[in-house]
């Protein structure tokens, strides 16, 4: 999250009024700066994680009930995401464009409640990524529409994994594979850029990008993190349910070479900035279909390896016990963080003169106000519709008369735990 708020800062610094354009320009010319140019392959990392918890727990869960009420399951879903999203919508649509102004007001906030004005349904539908995505309402809530779509593709892969082993690997194996290939296919066939190519003009507004509307927002494009996810939770499951032993070399074998897999994905996309040396749309879409992949390969691993105590120094980091309440917080950072971004860059007086150590120091200031506005946000509306969750999808409620707590007992114990936290 940390890492996808300094890319969106990028976004809005690089993409607005500078005093050294000239200068910003060279930050194209090193493969180095492919850590921010070619950061949003960051967002994949997501979709991985949620691909991996949908079928580990999944699969836990059919074991111990040995069913899955999937209505219930969706539900509970657009239930968990789609309150706190509304408000964070709603505020986009009415109060935030009264609480500034600046030269560039009208043009960045003011876009953005037209927007969201127009096309709000589309947002709390989780179709905005197809429905209008020129005219979409909070440049960053394509990632909740893919997201729904392949949790609501899940059970349908997850269940015959479970119940016939055999035909659940060969449909998981087919469609993960055609989730790569789609990608290759739609970057071959169009004729697009292998990446999302963070050039100034793109920055000014994605939205406008042909490549961020057909290869970066679609589902269809998107999804062979999320599959790669499933494949993974699948395998911890059945390394953990088979009592399957993990050879420590074997292991530190893989991790060098993800390792290598992992920065080739990333610092890959350098040779598509390169202006003298054009690529052909063969290699465009090699590396279009292939990369995102190979991000989800090597991270999958390390989240097994971690589970696994494989992982080193890397457990000891992502286990680090102040992650777990910031990790609460995180949709709501998600949510949150380019409106606080916006608000800076849309009330700007004067251009700014960009360095990196100022990339950075704004960086820090965006993500500290940035969980603190989702911990409002956590506690005034997702805090309470988790505790209310609990209560109303609870199967195994205790009689009246019982010792159980009421409805707002509950919402203040869900809070006074983060805050505790």
């Amino acid at each position: 999250m940390w890492l996808i708020i300094m890319g969106h800062r990028c976004m809005f610094s690089l993409g607005g009024p500078l005093f050294n354009p000239e200068r910003i320009e060279e930050i194209y010319t090193s493969a180095l700066n492919m850590i921010l140019l070619n950061g949003t392959i960051i967002v994949d990392t997501f979709f991985l994680i949620s691909g991996f918890l949908s079928c580990y727990l999944m699969l836990l869960e059919l074991d111990k009930k040995r069913k899955v009420n999937v209505s219930l399951l969706y539900a509970y879903r657009y239930i968990r995401l789609t309150p706190v999203y509304a408000m964070v919508v709603g505020f986009y649509a009415t109060i935030y464009p009264k609480l500034g102004d600046g030269p560039m007001w009208d043009q960045k906030v003011g876009l953005e409640r037209d927007r969201c004005r127009d096309n709000w349904w589309a947002n709390l539908l989780y179709i905005n990524n197809y429905v209008n995505a020129e005219n979409m309402c909070m440049f960053q809530s394509w990632f909740l529409a893919c997201d729904m779509h392949y949790f609501l593709l899940s059970p349908l892969i997850i269940y015959p994994l479970w119940r016939w082993p055999r035909p659940g690997k060969v449909l998981l194996f087919f469609i993960t594979s055609l989730s790569i290939f789609v990608p290759f296919a739609v970057t071959l066939l169009g004729g697009l850029d292998a990446v999302l190519l963070l050039f100034m003009s793109t920055l000014a507004d994605p939205v406008s990008n042909e490549t961020f509307r057909s290869i970066y927002i679609p589902s269809h494009t998107r999804a062979a993190p999320y599959f790669i996810g499933i494949v993974w939770g699948y395998v911890l499951y059945k390394i953990r349910s088979e009592g399957i032993k993990i050879n420590k070399k074997f292991a530190a074998v893989i991790f060098i070479f993800l390792h290598f897999v992992a920065f080739g994905s990333i610092f890959g996309a350098w040779a598509f900035y390169i202006p003298d040396i054009p690529r052909s749309a063969l290699e465009k879409a090699l590396y279009g279909g292939f990369h995102r992949a190979g991000w989800a390969i090597s991270i999958g691993w390390l989240i097994v390896a971690c589970a696994l105590s494989l992982a080193g120094p890397y457990r000891a980091l992502l286990s680090w016990k102040p992650m777990v309440p910031l990790g609460r917080l995180t949709y709501c950072a998600f949510l949150a963080h380019s409106g606080v971004q916006m608000y800076q860059s849309a009330s700007m007086r004067v251009p700014e003169y960009m360095t990196y150590f100022k990339m950075l120091w704004m960086t820090l200031g965006d993500v500290s106000f940035t969980f603190g506005v989702a911990l409002v946000l956590y506690m005034l509306f997702e805090a309470p519709v988790t505790a209310l969750q609990r209560i109303f999808f609870k199967k195994d409620r205790k009689p009246a008369g019982d010792n159980q707590q009421l409805p707002v007992t509950m919402v203040q114990n869900e809070i006074r735990e983060t805050c505790r936290a």
